[in-house]
């Protein structure tokens, strides 16, 4: 989608209104979770929700299979089944990237909020899956790499899109093995 890729941007009215039009697709994989999606949009409660946000909670909990509960919600954590990770993460790391990267103007309260928000989306970013990192890597990269979901090439010209690929692949894992030697990026290294 179109507004995938306009979420990921730091202008939060602009992030707002795609969200919305995300939202009125009505996917089941997104829509249980528009009320914490929303909560991310919000200077004021995006720490909070971050915190509650865990990805590394699994849905496969008994009591929470066996109760369709749509609020997602599990000891005040949300808790992403694992049928809805494959369409949420990555929707999810493309928000908290667009506002990890928006910057702060004003007064020194408005820069403290902003290191604060960035310090949360770093601790949200530390407790991904290493493969789900992997979308994070791609969005800090974009520029350099080729994007994967263009491969539609004709036949003439698939052995260059396999070397273009294996260029995207090397590049992702020399930026892995740079940030593995960072104390804070110990689920990159099993990546």
């Amino acid at each position: 989608l179109f507004y995938q890729e306009i979420i990921a941007k730091s202008d939060a009215m602009t992030v707002k209104l795609a969200v919305e039009c995300i939202l009125t697709y009505k996917s089941p994989s997104i829509l249980p979770y528009r009320d914490s999606i929303k909560r991310l949009l919000d200077d004021k409660t995006i720490r909070n929700e971050l915190l509650n946000f865990d990805p590394t909670l699994s849905s496969k909990l008994e009591d929470y299979n066996n109760s369709m509960n749509d609020s997602h919600h599990e000891g005040g954590h949300v808790v992403v089944r694992d049928e809805h990770r494959d369409e949420l993460i990555p929707m999810i790391v493309r928000l908290v990237y667009g506002r990890f990267t928006s910057k702060a103007r004003g007064n020194k309260a408005a820069r403290d909020l902003n290191i604060a928000r960035r310090a949360a989306v770093l601790s949200f970013v530390s407790k991904m899956e290493p493969k789900e990192i992997r979308h994070l890597i791609h969005l800090m990269l974009r520029g350099l790499l080729p994007l994967h979901h263009l491969s539609k090439t004709s036949s003439s010209s698939t052995k260059q899109h396999h070397q273009q690929q294996k260029q995207s692949v090397a590049v992702e894992v020399e930026v892995v093995e740079m940030l593995s030697y960072d104390s804070y990026s110990t689920k990159l290294q099993s990546w």
